[in-house]
């Protein structure tokens, strides 16, 4: 299977094929694993002995299935490895802090999608110093911005906001985010919308090399081959009976 030879690797093979019987059984399709995505969590085993252990890999599906029931626990060990040394009570805890603060007054985000994204988040010791470390950083690069209530509203920026350094490398998406949550005046963040755009346009040369020039397809539309003045009148012998004769 897949090249392995050794028995530890042909049993985990087997492991990962029986976890997408189960949730195909249990009609939780979404959780499937791909069978490219079953080669690399074996070929972890080769560097992380937790991962040629069936039963040590059974034991942490099933505490990570347990905090997490929609999450596709397959991926979050590719995303992150050191989850198979995952501590349960301290994870619990971290899910719990990070629910909190996704909750404002305005909505309510559910922390799975976030840790599917950044498992990470299970294994720091301190959630709130992560969050305080997004807001930070957004500060930074937006100093209007409501950072805080952009990281509960948007937690996506919690691992996505540490991949740029200034406002001009941003993504359109966390740009919209920013103009979302800020704290300036309606017309204002309309005129830094559009000021994007144009930065956007000149960076891309969108616009280069567009020259208002007549072309040979034009010379209908213009001057003296232009079409002269449509009259409903001269038509309408053709529009009432779908085709145009020319008179005798």
């Amino acid at each position: 299977m897949f090249g392995f030879s050794e028995e530890w690797e042909v049993q985990m093979v087997a492991f990962w094929r029986d976890w997408n019987q189960t949730v195909v059984e249990q009609e939780r399709t979404r959780h499937k694993i791909r069978e490219n995505d079953i080669k690399n969590l074996v070929e972890l085993g080769r560097v992380e002995e937790s991962f040629a252990h069936v039963e040590t890999v059974y034991a942490s599906t099933q505490k990570l299935s347990s905090l997490l029931p929609d999450a596709h626990v397959p991926n979050m060990f590719q995303r992150e490895p050191n989850l198979i040394h995952m501590n349960f009570a301290k994870a619990s805890q971290s899910i719990l802090t990070l629910q909190e603060v996704l909750c404002s007054n305005d909505r309510c985000n559910d922390v799975t999608p976030v840790l599917e994204r950044h498992p990470k988040l299970l294994l720091c010791s301190d959630v709130l110093e992560e969050v305080d470390l997004a807001v930070k950083k957004l500060k930074e690069i937006a100093p209007d911005c409501d950072a805080r209530k952009a990281v509960s509203e948007y937690p996506e920026l919690l691992y996505r906001i540490h991949s740029y350094s200034e406002y001009a490398e941003l993504p359109i998406s966390i740009m919209n985010i920013i103009l979302e949550t800020s704290t300036q005046d309606i017309s204002e963040k309309v005129d830094d919308y559009n000021a994007v755009w144009d930065e956007w346009e000149r960076a891309s040369g969108a616009c280069s090399g567009f020259v208002n020039q007549e072309g040979e397809g034009d010379r209908f539309a213009n001057g003296d081959h232009s079409m002269d003045h449509f009259d409903p009148d001269d038509a309408s012998e053709w529009m009432s009976d779908g085709f145009w004769e020319s008179e005798e």
